[in-house]
């Protein structure tokens, strides 16, 4: 099981804004790692193209209108700049993201790419035809790591949402994003493991989909596409110390978490205000109340978890996901029917959520 991720957004250091300078930094940084081919001689071939590379160039030229450029500014405290003068410099950030709806403009990213902004907070946000316009992040949950934005924009296109519930092991994917603020670059791979469990704190990832697929600093907020052209899952991190491991957000995630938005006007997920752990061996399955939770929604210490609203927990290998799961779609205020076993006892409660 892999536990330390990258969330990858760039951080940049800026004075005035981001202009060639930064661009000239990136290429810098990449060039010594490049090398020049010699020319080939000879009559050429005319590269034979499949079914499948007709394919790939179809959903890359559908999908990549849809993909935009986010950059985050934020003030620091003014440095002198040995004139006597102080000048107020910024730290920023950039990353990727995906309009999912072009009427209304909303568009979903990483709540790590615009948390320097912050709910209500304004960035620029970079079009394929490179119009610059004005957003405004509407919300985020940084423990699910989605964010929402709002842009206004004639003539936007939009990205769909796939089921990816439906992802297997081995589908090929793509990758679209502004890794190292180099716009609208395309990689591919295949999907290594469509539902990969991570424990990292802080974060309620939980499931994520792993790919091969080249991920870098700017990708984050991104989407990974299916070879149908829908967006299967939005990239967030790659793990720390390998290379070919990065992960993205389930879409399905991310369609609970604009459900949750369309109910409450808020992308926080709600919980039950309980302490849990996995019961011992010789206890019944599901999930146990822990000490420190005593009153909450009416459980008490030691009662088992056995059944979530419709979800079975006794049955599952990770009874904890599972309730993960049934809250997912679930928003402060609303409540869930719980069967628990108390002792010998087996009861039923509706425990309030916050």
């Amino acid at each position: 099981m892999l536990h330390t991720l990258i969330l990858f957004s760039v951080s940049l250091a800026m004075a005035d804004g981001f202009d060639g300078r930064t661009y000239k930094a990136v290429w810098d940084a990449v060039s010594p790692g490049l090398s020049v081919l010699p020319a080939a001689h000879g009559p050429r071939q005319t590269p034979i193209e499949t079914a499948a590379m007709r394919n790939r160039k179809r959903v890359i030229k559908q999908a990549q209108p849809a993909v935009v450029l986010i950059r985050v500014g934020q003030e620091r405290a003014p440095v002198e700049d040995g004139m006597g003068k102080k000048n107020p410099k910024k730290r920023g950030g950039l990353g990727s993201g995906v309009i999912l709806d072009s009427y209304s403009g909303l568009v979903v990213t990483n709540a790590h790419v615009v948390e320097n902004a912050g709910k209500g907070g304004g960035v620029d946000v970079v079009l394929l035809d490179g119009r610059k316009i004005k957003g405004t992040v509407i919300d985020l949950e940084p423990k699910e790591d989605i964010a929402l934005l709002r842009i206004q924009a004639g003539g936007l296109a939009s990205l769909p949402l796939g089921d990816s519930d439906l992802v297997e092991d081995g589908d090929d994917v793509i990758a679209i994003g502004h890794p190292f603020g180099l716009r609208n670059t395309k990689t591919a791979g295949i999907i290594s493991n469509a539902k990969q469990t991570l424990n990292q704190p802080g974060l309620n990832l939980s499931t994520l989909i792993q790919t091969d697929t080249p991920i870098n600093p700017g990708n984050s907020g991104g989407p990974l596409i299916d070879m149908e052209g829908h967006m299967i899952g939005i990239n967030t991190a790659v793990a720390a110390t390998a290379d070919g491991v990065g992960f993205a957000i389930p879409s399905n995630n991310v369609k609970k978490a604009l459900g949750r938005y369309a109910k409450s006007g808020a992308l926080a997920r709600a919980q039950i205000g309980i302490k849990i752990d996995l019961p011992g061996p010789n206890e019944a399955p599901g999930v146990k109340v822990m000490t420190g939770s005593e009153g909450a929604g009416g459980l008490m210490t030691g009662d088992i978890i056995i059944q979530a609203d419709e979800v079975d927990l006794s049955q599952s290998p990770d009874p904890i996901l599972k309730l993960y799961e049934a809250l997912s779609s679930k928003v402060p205020g609303e409540r869930i029917r719980l069967r628990i076993r108390r002792g010998e006892s087996t009861l039923l409660v509706e425990a309030p959520l916050h």
